[in-house]
């Protein structure tokens, strides 16, 4: 407990995993709903992790990235994240975006039985 290298190696991991854990604060709030900010949370976490501690930054990336495809499935917040009006309006090229957009058609034909109903839902996002 005396070493200095082990306080150096702990402040690293915890100025690299500061941005997650304001992300699980976030989520835990029942003060708004956040399915619509989750993916973009996610990914700023994943950038200022990466600004941290660039040397170690990929290893939790990884768990995450894993944790994230097993438990949360991705299509569902890619698609909140869509059909965010804050972020539509806010972030060029959104809606050319096409792993958005394949998210989107997969929740929606998922959720619309119908072909033609699912075909004007996608009609309306545009």
């Amino acid at each position: 407990m005396t070493s200095q290298s082990f306080w150096q190696r702990a402040e690293k991991i915890v100025k690299a995993i500061k941005p997650l854990y304001e992300v699980l604060r976030a989520v835990n709030s029942e003060r708004y709903p956040q399915m619509g900010f989750l993916y973009y949370m996610m990914e700023r976490a994943k950038k200022q992790i990466s600004e941290n501690d660039p040397k170690h930054a990929q290893e939790f990336i990884n768990i995450i990235e894993h944790r994230w495809d097993y438990q949360m499935g991705r299509d569902l917040h890619l698609a909140a994240y869509y059909l965010n009006l804050r972020f539509q309006y806010t972030i060029l090229g959104i809606d050319m975006d096409s792993e958005l957009l394949a998210a989107l058609r997969k929740v929606i034909y998922k959720m619309v039985s119908d072909p033609e109903i699912a075909s004007l839902c996608l009609q309306e996002t545009k």
